[in-house]
Formats: structure tokens, C-alpha cells, sequence
């Protein structure tokens, strides 16, 4: 896959769940005026509903195209934004599992969220590079390509690691039966798809301990307890 220059990693290992939601929120700032078109889920966050996110859910369900058939997840397909959009998309964002922003041109998103912002690919150079280094950090910026390259590597680590018959290093567990979780699950090969309840699917894979979505860019890290029927999973 080509990668471009100016496609940079925001690195939010660290970070605490508030920085992270307001960090995300000040870097889309930056690019109001560059986003044309915008695609996202809509995720109802556990715990206390965050302040203005049932007010933005609400407009977001009205402007939407397709019918909203579960107020607790749905997807918004791509459309055009206008201001209104625009400050619900800042609300809510920071909690999808995906957000694409697209420029007036179309093509590559300017920016990608994915797994509630701990995934986050911008597009930016010049003054706009400038400006999301100001609010992330010079350390937390990482080119595209070094992060990829590092995904690589840990890969390669991984299977080196590998037992003498190439098969990953799994847990007394496995292969005693489905990991469940939403009602939808298999296994295979130590590689796990699982639902989060909201019909998105999740992919764990155990031997390497990374959880994955379908629009996520960036693996994450998890740890996973509890019995196959009670499966919990954190992650960072």
C-alpha cells in the first residue's frame, strides 16, 4: 500500500480518556475549513452520556439518510457538511469506532478516527502540520510509513516467537469452543471476531493480544478476562 508524506499517526498512548476525547476534538478543529463531506458511526458511549452528545445524536438522526433503526449505534454515510453538522460531528466523533473527513476534492479522508480516536491518521503539511503539532506535540506525531513499518516489524517479532511448528502461542484455552460476546462469535486460528452488541464486529487475536476493527488503522492493546460466556476486554 502507497503511503503519502503527509499522512502522519496521532499517538495517543498515554493519554487519558478525557485528554484523548479533547485532544480530538482541537485537532478536527483545525481542519473545519477543509472538511466538504464527512462518514461516521454514531456510538452511544457506556457510562454517563457526555455533555451536548444526546442533543448532537438527535440532530445527527434527523439529518441522516437511512433509517436509524438502534439509537445506541448507526452509521451516517457519507454527506455534506454544513456548520450544523459540523458541531455535532465534533461531539460525537471522538466516541465512533470510524470517522471519515473528506476535503472538497474527494479521494483519501484528510482525517481517520477509528476505535474511539485511539486510531487517528490526519493528512496535513505547511502551517496545518504546524498547527496539529502545537496541539498533540512533536513527539505524538509519527509519519504513516515509520508507524507501518513498526507494525511490520512487531509482526515479524511475533512470528519469530512463534512455537517450532509455526503455530502462535495460545492460551490453555483454546480451542475448547466459541469466545461469545453480542451473540456472534467463531474462532479461528486464534483469531476472534466478535460483536460489540451494536452489530460492529471486533477482531481479537489472542496470541498477539491485539483488537481490531474493520476501519481501524492501528492495532491496539488488550487484555481479556473472564470465562467465554462473560468475555470482557479492555484495551488501550
Amino acid at each position: 500500500m502507497r503511503t503519502r508524506r503527509d499522512e502522519w499517526v496521532v499517538d495517543s498512548d498515554g493519554l487519558t480518556d478525557e485528554e484523548r476525547v479533547r485532544t480530538t476534538r482541537e485537532v478536527l478543529a483545525l481542519f473545519a475549513s477543509d472538511v466538504a463531506e464527512a462518514a461516521f458511526d454514531v456510538v452511544t458511549p457506556d457510562g454517563p452520556t457526555p455533555p451536548g452528545f444526546a442533543d448532537a445524536a438527535d440532530l445527527l438522526r434527523h439529518r441522516a439518510r437511512g433509517r436509524v433503526e438502534d439509537a445506541g449505534y448507526w452509521t451516517f454515510d457519507r454527506a455534506p457538511v454544513d456548520d450544523e453538522i459540523w458541531a455535532a460531528v465534533l461531539t460525537v466523533a471522538p466516541f465512533s469506532y470510524f470517522a471519515d473527513l473528506y476535503g472538497p476534492q474527494g479521494g483519501a479522508p484528510i482525517v481517520s478516527l477509528a476505535d474511539e480516536a485511539t486510531s487517528s491518521v490526519v493528512r496535513a503539511a505547511g502551517e496545518r502540520l504546524a498547527q496539529v503539532e502545537r496541539v498533540v506535540g512533536r513527539d505524538r506525531l509519527v509519519p504513516l510509513a515509520e508507524w507501518r513499518a513498526h507494525r511490520r516489524a512487531a509482526r515479524r517479532e511475533a512470528r519469530r516467537r512463534r512455537s517450532p511448528h509455526g503455530s502462535p502461542r495460545l492460551g490453555p484455552d483454546h480451542g475448547r469452543g466459541a469466545v461469545t460476546r453480542g451473540g456472534a462469535s467463531r474462532r479461528r486460528a486464534g483469531l476472534v471476531p466478535l460483536t460489540t452488541g451494536r452489530g460492529r464486529w471486533w477482531h481479537l487475536d489472542g496470541a498477539r493480544g491485539k483488537l481490531t476493527t474493520p476501519k481501524s488503522s492501528l492495532s491496539r492493546r488488550v487484555t481479556v478476562s473472564g470465562a467465554d460466556s462473560g468475555l470482557r476486554v479492555s484495551s488501550r
